[in-house]
């Protein structure tokens, strides 16, 4: 299983990670959406764990032990089409504090011939980087990684959208280098 955020009535109230098989939600009497962020990412492939690595919801999801049935399903597909519909989307300006998930926007000038540089989200917990449309990558605070390469010809000269989406939590500085940073290095001999 990945990582599942857990939100009632859109209020985030927790996380399912790989060991976490229960998380208390807050008491009411009212009727409520319980609401399920799951993330789709890889799969080991290769070693004894192979058919242990499990994505998604595996099984029932319970509740005070009676299973939860009728999902409403809504897929964020990150697809060039979906994410070409969110420079059309209302965007809000940035407030003192935004609800995550959610997606983010920001312009880079670049002045003369763009060149290669690497995108640092120092302070972002985990999500995917758009430039100009296109799926720059994923990015994880625990790394080992902590820039992603952004070729040259992704950039135009002038302005360049930047979108990210973010799960659980930003400063919303985005930095672009001139060098890689690759995480800890270790000597091996």
């Amino acid at each position: 299983m990945g990582t599942i955020l857990i939100f009632v009535d859109k209020v985030y109230i927790g996380l399912f990670k790989r060991q976490t098989l229960e998380l208390a939600i807050p008491g009411g009497q009212a009727k409520r959406t319980l609401s399920l962020l799951v993330e789709n990412c890889g799969r080991v492939h290769q070693g004894r764990d192979l058919d242990k690595e499990h994505k998604g919801l595996v099984g029932d999801i319970l509740l005070n032990h009676i299973p939860l049935r009728d999902f409403i399903i809504y897929s964020l597909d990150m697809n060039p089409s979906f994410i070409d519909s969110l420079y059309q989307a209302p965007w809000k300006t940035l407030s003192k504090n935004p609800s995550f998930p959610g997606f983010f926007m920001g312009k880079l000038f670049v002045y003369g011939y763009p060149g290669d540089t690497f995108v640092k989200l120092q302070g972002w917990e985990k999500g995917v980087v758009f430039i100009n449309g296109l799926n720059l990558g994923r990015y994880w605070s625990i790394g080992p990684q902590q820039s992603l390469y952004l070729p040259g010809p992704f950039l135009n000269s002038g302005i360049n959208q930047v979108i990210v989406f973010e799960e659980q939590e930003s400063d919303y500085k985005v930095q672009f280098e001139d060098t890689a940073d690759l995480g800890m290095a270790a000597d091996i001999q």
